[in-house]
């Protein structure tokens, strides 16, 4: 393994990061507040020695497990770098900047910050950028922006996105490219619908990152009070956040036949109507809500954890159990996959409840008959089939047993502390009331381990997996 391989390709994911932290200073200057001074700092501390390690350090392509091992690295190297600077300026403990920076470059929009208000506004602008950049991915920009770095983070590309057209850096241009126009589409779209300038910019780059951060403390409430009809191009462009990037471009460019074959899309969008319809009935007959605050609540708040966003229109510490199962249910399952959403994924929860029915039908057809194993126009391999699967039995194992940490640990039950987990581990963001700055520092814990190991797919366990067959076996990697 080449550590200096490694260091190069870090070293330019922070060149990206530390730019974005010299954006905070300049904001403070154009709205005519005090700069914030350790963002200026930690920013160009970081940046010098990044930019020149990327630039001067020679290194050769990276190996897949070194590029693993990079991703694994980033995940807790960049949130890192703005817990430093986060703490510094806002005087709060690092560990809960630690946190509230992890949250939002997964994606995930948990909150330790006891109150928004007194945040200037360059400040709130840097927990939606966290969003807006981390869930699309750092090496997206790396590959799109440093082209002398292309040979080393190609590698660490493919572990975190696909591929769109033949190159991977004009594939990282074309999603940079439609993630911006979407934002801008949404943009105009809050302001129409009742948001200023300065709302619609923080909450579109956190809905359509799928990620939740907000303006406010009550997440959406406070604008949905004044401006009802805003909700409306929330969920619509909650539901695209979650979209895979290659419906995304269909659909820009109005290519309804491909939209068609999308082997993920029907089924995407059947899950959600699903989830709308059994949380509105929750709301209605549990937790005996009135008919309307059901549909609103109801169908927003599903769409909100399905697609792994996290905003709400209300207290989400009232609902029943029944409520919060179905909620657990749609945050598990999340978005598409090559999304910026979370989740198992509605394709590999596709293949898995389609193999009932093809082991069934294996087990009832004579032995001479064979059939096509397939998802739309996708014939479906084995491999599929298993990594699916594994993926599967890795997230409910390990969110069983954070759970079971965490319900001891915060003396919550074990439904909310499975709704926390399950919340983290989806990159979702919502919460019945257990995540707050009160919350003991093990459980902090427990819950960024949760979101650590969900937004890269628990990749971290084939680090160190490989770690422990070369000790074992001398095995090169």
């Amino acid at each position: 393994m080449s550590l200096t391989s490694i260091v190069k390709a870090l070293s330019s994911l922070l060149v990206i990061v530390s730019a974005m932290m010299l954006l905070i200073p300049i904001i403070d200057i154009m709205t005519g507040r005090p700069i914030s001074t350790p963002f200026l700092i930690v920013g160009s501390v970081v940046l010098i020695p990044s930019l020149l390690i990327s630039k001067k350090l020679t290194a050769g392509e990276l190996t897949s497990y070194e590029a693993i091992a990079t991703a694994a690295t980033s995940w807790l190297v960049i949130p890192l770098i703005s817990a430093i600077a986060m703490s510094l300026e806002l005087k709060l403990p690092f560990i809960d900047m630690y946190f509230e920076s992890l949250s939002g470059f997964t994606g995930t929009g948990f909150s330790v910050i006891p109150d928004l208000r007194p945040l200037k506004p360059s400040i709130i602008f840097w927990r939606s950028l966290m969003q807006w950049s981390g869930e699309l991915g750092i090496v997206v920009f790396a590959v799109a922006i440093l082209p002398h770095v292309y040979k080393v983070v190609t590698r660490v590309y493919l572990v975190e996105r696909g591929k769109l057209t033949e190159t991977i850096v004009s594939t990282a241009k074309m999603i940079i490219a439609i993630y911006v126009v979407y934002t801008l589409l949404g943009l105009i779209a809050y302001m129409a619908t009742g948001m200023t300038f300065y709302e619609a910019i923080n909450y579109i780059m956190t809905t359509i990152a799928t990620g939740g951060m907000a303006v406010y403390n009550d997440s959406l409430r406070t604008i949905y009070l004044r401006a009802p009809l805003v909700i409306y191009p929330v969920m619509i462009f909650m539901v695209l956040g979650a979209f895979n990037f290659n419906d995304l471009r269909y659909l820009l460019r109005a290519r309804l036949s491909k939209l068609k074959e999308s082997p993920e899309l029907r089924p995407y969008l059947i899950l959600l109507a699903i989830g709308s319809l059994l949380t509105v009935l929750a709301h209605l007959f549990v937790d005996h809500m009135k008919p309307s605050e059901a549909l609103i609540y109801g169908v927003f708040h599903y769409l909100s954890g399905a697609t792994t966003t996290g905003f709400t229109l209300s207290a989400l510490s009232d609902l029943s159990d029944v409520s919060k199962a179905v909620l657990i249910m749609g945050m598990a399952i999340g978005g598409a996959t090559f999304s910026t959403a979370g989740g198992i994924k509605v394709l590999r929860f596709v293949l898995i409840t389609k193999n009932i029915s093809w082991i069934s039908a294996r087990m009832l057809l004579p032995s001479d008959v064979t059939f096509r194993r397939a998802v739309g126009k996708e014939l479906i391999s084995d491999e599929a089939l298993v990594s699916a699967l594994s993926l599967a039995v890795t997230y409910i194992s390990i969110n069983f047993v954070l759970s079971l940490a965490l319900s001891a640990t915060a003396n919550v039950k074990f439904i909310d502390a499975l709704f926390e987990v399950t919340s983290g581990m989806s990159c979702v963001g919502l919460s019945v009331g257990v995540v707050s700055h009160t919350l003991p520092a093990v459980s902090k814990i427990i819950l960024m381990i949760a979101m650590y190991l969900g937004r890269l797919e628990f990749v971290q366990l084939y680090v160190i997996t490989g770690y422990l067959l070369k000790r074992k076996y001398g095995l090169r990697i």
